[in-house]
């Protein structure tokens, strides 16, 4: 018994290779969120008595030049007047120095507020790099050019919450 082999058309073929490389490549622009994941690049889950929330590198976030990161830490305070008085950023310096990262940090830091879950800061980060590929094409300017027509609308900050 003569078997026919089942040979699918070449433009079916390309077709079906083209979907997989767009769909590849999508999941390639957009950065995962354990992309944000703090034991990712070598930082305990607190630093300095701060609860470190996500870390933002070029590769994560759109627009952000260097092969420096910034953190994104929680404050303990229940206030912002509280933070202001008590934050401590040499704190978070000489910890970072202790674990042999000072220099991969010198973009400084982020604060947010208690009650504020790494979950949220990273869909604001991904609805902020949705918004400039929307208005911008994607395209980041290193100086300010004056008035640009389109203009990308940003998500609603984060409040600082008041832990009660």
């Amino acid at each position: 018994m003569k078997m026919l082999a089942h040979s699918t058309p070449l433009p079916v073929k390309l077709l079906i290779a083209v979907v997989l490389l767009v769909a590849l490549l999508g999941m390639l622009a957009q950065p995962t969120t354990s992309s944000y994941d703090p034991a990712l690049y070598g930082l305990p889950d607190t630093l300095a008595g701060y609860t470190v929330i996500a870390v933002q590198t070029p590769e994560n976030t759109i627009c952000f030049h260097g092969d420096k990161q910034r953190l994104t830490l929680q404050a303990t305070e229940n206030t912002i007047d509280h933070f202001l008085t008590n934050a401590d950023p040499a704190a978070i310096t000489t910890a970072l120095i202790q674990l042999g990262l000072a220099d991969q940090f010198d973009h400084g830091y982020t604060f947010v507020g208690p009650g504020v879950t790494r979950e949220q800061i990273i869909q604001q980060l991904q609805a902020f790099e949705t918004n400039i590929r929307a208005a911008w094409g994607g395209v980041c300017l290193d100086r300010p050019l004056g008035h640009l027509e389109l203009e990308p609308t940003f998500p609603e900050p984060i409040p600082y919450e008041y832990a009660s």
